[in-house]
């Protein structure tokens, strides 16, 4: 069984929570609107099977990862500056994959 971690990540704007498995180039999930890393638990290890580093994440203001109390913070280009502060993080290259609202952050 390949194991699942939650960490935070840095980004200029505060930590990101994520839940994280594997090793190898990065694939970032991220979630629609009203959902969390959580909904992309089941495919973490498999992905990592398949030879990646699976990092599920929640944005800012979704369930682990604070947000702040200022609504523009919440604008697409805004939450895509969070995704890349967190490709960033996994090292600058990164394949990202994002269900409904984050399809279009991504």
């Amino acid at each position: 069984m390949i194991p699942v971690n939650r960490r935070d990540l840095r980004t200029p704007t505060g930590p990101v929570a994520a839940l994280e498995a594997g090793a190898g180039p990065p694939v970032v999930l991220v979630p629609g609107y009203t959902g969390t890393k959580e909904d992309f638990a089941l495919v973490l290890a498999p992905l990592a099977a398949s030879g990646v580093r699976a990092v599920a994440v929640d944005l800012p203001g979704q369930f682990e990862s604070p947000g702040p109390d200022d609504p523009a913070a919440y604008a697409v280009d805004t939450l895509a500056g969070t995704v890349l502060a967190v490709v960033g993080e996994l090292g600058g290259r990164a394949h990202l994959v994002g269900h409904s609202f984050g399809g279009l952050v991504c």
